[in-house]
């Protein structure tokens, strides 16, 4: 089994293929219309991601029941949600999420012998990297789409920042480990 991560897919958010970047470029460029971003998608991800894998989506899923409710299931792996701006709602959309995500959760941490991951939908202030964590901690988060942090303790995932493919944990942990002291 295998662990993965994306973030900020917007399943279904066609008003995304018009958003542009601080330079003027579309932020999503080559996408024909919200169908191809959708399948293009669905289609890196299941290249990837085995049926046994865990998968933590870094919130914003997606835009309408309708679209997730034909998304989500062709996507393959144990799928866990971490909360993102968009993905709030009624308890209706509550329960519809739990019909989709094995946990819904709006932070998960995991930590190696010399490094740990913090994966959260928004970046965190650097504040958190204290103590504990000092000089080994990343942050996995989505939220800013093109935009960088330009820091090595942040590792963006939103869709746009990683060839619209989940990364692996094992990707992730060799970036952490490259912080810590040697």
């Amino acid at each position: 089994m295998s662990i993965w991560f994306a973030s900020d897919h917007h399943f279904g958010h066609a008003n995304l293929l018009k958003f542009t970047k601080d330079d003027g470029s579309h932020a999503r460029p080559g996408f024909s219309d919200v169908d191809h971003m959708n399948e293009t998608m669905i289609a890196n991800h299941n290249r990837v991601v085995g049926a046994t894998d865990r998968v933590y989506f870094l919130g914003d899923v997606g835009f309408g029941k309708a679209t997730l409710a034909a998304v989500l299931p062709r996507l393959k792996g144990r799928k866990r949600l971490i909360l993102g701006n968009h993905d709030y709602g009624d308890r209706q959309m509550m329960r519809f999420y739990l019909e989709h995500f094995q946990k819904i959760m709006s932070w998960r941490h995991f930590t190696e012998p010399d490094c740990a991951l913090i994966c959260t939908h928004y970046p965190l202030h650097e504040s958190s990297f204290l103590g504990r964590y000092a000089g080994s901690c990343v942050n996995v988060h989505g939220h800013i789409h093109a935009r960088r942090i330009n820091d090595p303790r942040y590792i963006n995932v939103c869709v746009e920042q990683i060839n619209y493919t989940p990364v692996s944990y094992d990707w992730l942990v060799a970036k952490a480990r490259k912080l810590t002291p040697q």
